[in-house]
C-alpha cells in the first residue's frame, strides 16, 4: 500500500490516512497491517509515530522521521500547541458552537466506554461549531480538547 504524501520537511512527514488500517500494530497475534509498517518500507527509512487516529478514520497523520523530531513533534500534541481539527457529519440540526462533554471509562480488550451517570471516568472533551445546518444532519467542525475516542455509536449531549 502505497501513502499520498501531504508534506514533508527535515524531519517529518505528513501523509493521507486512509479509514480501515491502524497506525500501529493491533493487539491480534499476527498484528495485521498497519499504517507505519506500510509507511516504513514506503520511505525505506525507520519512523516515529507522533499521534495516532483511529482504525475507521481517515485524515492526516504526521511521523517524525527522527528521535529530536519526534520528542518535538510530541510534546507539541501532549501541551496542546498543536491542534487537531475533523469534520463530522451527525444526525440532527446543530445551529450554534457547543460543547460535547462525556465521561468514559475503562471496557473489556482495551476500549472505552461511556461512564453512567454518578460513575467515576475520565472526562472527554470537544468543541464542535457547525459548518453546515442540512434538514436532519449537521457537517460540524470538531476540535477535541482530549485526546480520548468516544465509542462507536455512542449518543452524546450538545451542552453549552
Amino acid at each position: 500500500m502505497i501513502f499520498p504524501v501531504l508534506a514533508e520537511e527535515k524531519g517529518w512527514v505528513a501523509i493521507d490516512k486512509p479509514p480501515g488500517l491502524p497506525v500501529i500494530r493491533g493487539r491480534e497475534e499476527d498484528g495485521g497491517p498497519n499504517v507505519r509498517e506500510f509507511l516504513e518500507s514506503q520511505l525505506g527509512q525507520r519512523i516515529f509515530v507522533v499521534h495516532r487516529l483511529d482504525r475507521d478514520t481517515t485524515g492526516v497523520l504526521l511521523f517524525a522521521l527522527d528521535e529530536e523530531t519526534h520528542r518535538e513533534l510530541s510534546l507539541g500534541f501532549a501541551t496542546g500547541d498543536v491542534k487537531k481539527r475533523y469534520d463530522a457529519l451527525v444526525k440532527g440540526r446543530v445551529e450554534t458552537a457547543k460543547t460535547v462533554s462525556t465521561k468514559l471509562k475503562k471496557a473489556r480488550a482495551g476500549k472505552m466506554k461511556t461512564a453512567a451517570e454518578g460513575e467515576v471516568g475520565k472526562p472527554s472533551k470537544t468543541r464542535v461549531r457547525p459548518l453546515e445546518v442540512f434538514r436532519q444532519a449537521t457537517l460540524l467542525e470538531c476540535e477535541p480538547l482530549t485526546g480520548r475516542t468516544l465509542p462507536p455509536d455512542t449518543t452524546v449531549w450538545l451542552q453549552d
